[in-house]
């Protein structure tokens, strides 16, 4: 009896041994496992707290564009104002800009007119003249009386062209002149004027 017995409490030691083995081992990975879990809850946090600063940046971002895309459409619509009164202010002051710029030409035309009857004029002075006819008698001797005309006349047409040229310098240099027209604009207009009353 008392053989069984010693057998029967050695069997509940030895089981009650392997159980408490069995609950520290538990014990153990239940700590393992609650660690695990509050490692994994930090980790959760964390992201959370990573996602929410940077939602707040998002946020901040989607702000500043908002702002910028209604800046940017209100100066988009006073520069198209801007745009639109410069352009008016234009189109009333052309007809103004156009007179002015008549005047300028009609006075550059004036002064070169003037310029161009001086030199012929000049030319054909006596002081002139004289003295062409003279050095065509001595230098072209033997020459066709028509061929020293042409001669004589291409030379005047030559005196007339420098002083022409040395007259511009003179009232550009002084600013008389507006170097708006030219004898090439007149001729234009000229051209232009007669084409229009044809037809």
């Amino acid at each position: 009896m008392f053989a069984i017995n010693y057998i029967t409490n050695m069997f509940n030691f030895a089981k009650t041994r392997n159980l408490q083995k069995s609950l520290m081992k538990g014990r153990h990975q239940i700590v393992e496992l609650q660690q695990t879990v509050h490692d994994l809850e930090q980790t959760v946090q964390a992201l959370d707290s990573e996602n929410e600063a940077q939602r707040v940046v998002a946020d901040q971002l989607k702000h500043s564009i908002d702002t910028t895309r209604i800046v940017l459409t209100r100066t988009l619509l006073e520069y198209r104002k801007e745009l639109k009164k410069q352009s008016e202010a234009l189109k009333n002051q052309q007809p103004i800009l156009d007179s002015i710029q008549k005047s300028k030409l009609n006075q550059d035309f004036l002064i070169d007119m003037g310029i161009l009857i001086l030199s012929v004029y000049s030319v054909n002075t006596f002081l002139v003249e004289y003295p062409l006819h003279v050095a065509g008698q001595v230098l072209m001797l033997k020459t066709p009386k028509l061929r020293k005309k042409f001669v004589q006349q291409g030379v005047k047409a030559f005196l007339v062209f420098c002083m022409i040229r040395k007259c511009r310098q003179i009232v550009d240099g002084y600013g008389f002149h507006n170097n708006v027209g030219s004898m090439l604009k007149y001729t234009k207009l000229a051209v232009s004027a007669a084409k229009s009353q044809v037809f």
